[in-house]
């Protein structure tokens, strides 16, 4: 039998920029065992906390990505 997917709750701390203003938002991204990262758009934006469903069984590394100005999701 496979184990059932977990959920993962992340947070991270506020990042700003040199002068202290706050960046325009966040992108998070997941890997598992170290294969292609997949981004989590439910963790994307100016929140600082979310809550990543059925996650794969697996190492997982969580990667967060301050933005300053817009970004392009593929």
């Amino acid at each position: 039998d496979r184990l059932a997917a977990r959920t993962v709750t992340l947070s991270w701390p506020e990042a700003t920029l040199p002068d202290g203003t706050p960046v325009d938002g966040y992108r998070v991204t997941r890997r598992v065992d170290g294969g292609a990262a997949v981004e989590l758009p439910a963790c994307a934006g100016t929140t600082r906390a979310c809550t990543d469903p059925s996650v794969p069984v697996g190492t997982l590394t969580y990667a967060v990505t301050a933005a300053v100005g817009p970004w392009t999701r593929t």
